[in-house]
């Protein structure tokens, strides 16, 4: 089976390693949402990090398919042959938007988790990451995300880490009943998006 569906070039979404996998239609195109990245090529499905069962997380779009299109999603190859790192590869994780007790007094406890689920490091200076209302935190000039690596922006203040930055906000960012979060790398191109109700 896995073979036929490779031979066709057909991607294939593995709920092992993939999570949840949410098909959402606007009557034109379809929205492939799952927890995680993970490899779509029907041959290496193993190869993505497996999901426990029973586990729940938010989803967050991966791939749209138009009007009578069936399409795999391109591996970027670098001028040396190598493969690049790809802005595909940062996943956001967790949205913890509701902070223990008063979100004002408890800034930091507001955070969005950021992996890299790439085989190679991601350099993340002068990407963004904004709110519905269009508030914006900027990655600092020189961060680099390992592979395999997370990181966590808090909403408050404190001193910027290897795992931990801080926005410096001085009231919450991210609504508890509701928001988006929407990354967009040093060309102001959207490479990953969230909703959360």
């Amino acid at each position: 089976m896995v073979d036929r569906l490779a031979s066709r070039s057909i991607p294939a979404y593995w709920t092992a390693t993939r999570g949840d996998v949410v098909l959402v239609s606007d009557g034109q195109s379809v929205s492939i949402r799952t927890q995680q990245a993970a490899p779509t090529d029907p041959q290496a499905l193993r190869d993505g990090t497996a999901v426990a069962p029973g586990s729940s997380g938010v989803v967050a779009e991966r791939e749209t398919l138009g009007p009578g299109s069936v399409t795999t999603p391109q591996t970027p190859v670098a001028t040396d042959g190598g493969t690049p790192p790809s802005a595909e590869a940062l996943v956001i994780e967790t949205v913890h938007a509701d902070a223990e007790g008063d979100d004002r007094a408890n800034l930091n406890d507001e955070y969005v988790v950021f992996r890299n689920n790439g085989s190679s490091p991601l350099d993340l200076s002068g990407w963004t990451v904004t709110d519905a209302a269009g508030k914006t935190y900027t990655f600092p000039d020189g961060y680099t995300l390992p592979a395999g690596a997370t990181v966590t922006l808090h909403t408050g203040s404190g001193t910027d880490s290897e795992t931990d930055l801080y926005w410096g906000s001085g009231s919450p960012i991210w609504n508890n009943d509701g928001d988006t979060v929407t990354v967009r790398n040093g060309d102001d191109a959207v490479v990953q998006t969230e909703t959360y109700e």
